[in-house]
């Protein structure tokens, strides 16, 4: 028995609501098909979502797809809970804010192909709380405190907590 394409589709969003490998792979392709590394990462970075894992680190050499892979998982990880909170944190402002807004703004991708695949294809119920989207720091709708916040060393992290916090980029050219 054959499958449509609009079955097809249906059981591919399915997949990438469960598995944070299929999410990649049905969001940039081109990127995650048969790459079996990142295969690996993802479903560690699953891991550590589901089980509650107090540290995750991610070691491989750069031009990896670190960075994409963890612009992808906040969003799938608010797909899962949209209470938690994440603290984005890299050597400098500028390189937190620009993955900060990367995250931000793919939640909020408007749909204008119906071919291509938007986060609220796969996860309708989580959106950006009106007013509050700064760069910096945003919230998703239903969330108690503000969901995401984007930090330096030297940034605003006194008095912030997170359930996940990912520190990226730790030491320049370390």
């Amino acid at each position: 028995m054959e499958l449509n394409q609009a079955t097809l589709q249906k059981l591919k969003i399915a997949l990438a609501r469960k598995s944070f490998y299929d999410y990649c792979n049905m969001r940039i392709p081109k990127v995650y098909d048969k790459c079996d590394y990142l295969e690996e990462i993802c479903n560690e970075m699953q891991d550590f979502l589901e089980n509650d894992l107090e540290l995750l680190i991610i070691n491989v050499p750069p031009r990896h797809a670190k960075t994409l892979t963890k612009d992808q998982y906040v969003p799938w990880v608010y797909g899962q809970n949209k209470t938690i909170k994440v603290i984005g944190v890299s050597y400098n402002q500028g390189l937190s804010r620009k993955s900060s807004k990367y995250i931000r703004n793919s939640i909020m991708e408007v749909k204008t192909d119906v071919e291509k695949l938007v986060y609220s294809d796969i996860f309708p119920d989580v959106k950006i709380e009106r007013g509050s989207a700064s760069v910096d720091m945003w919230k998703v709708e239903g969330a108690y405190t503000d969901s995401y916040l984007a930090s330096s060393p030297h940034g605003m992290l006194t008095g912030a907590g997170g359930d996940i916090i990912i520190i990226e980029k730790k030491k320049k050219n370390a």
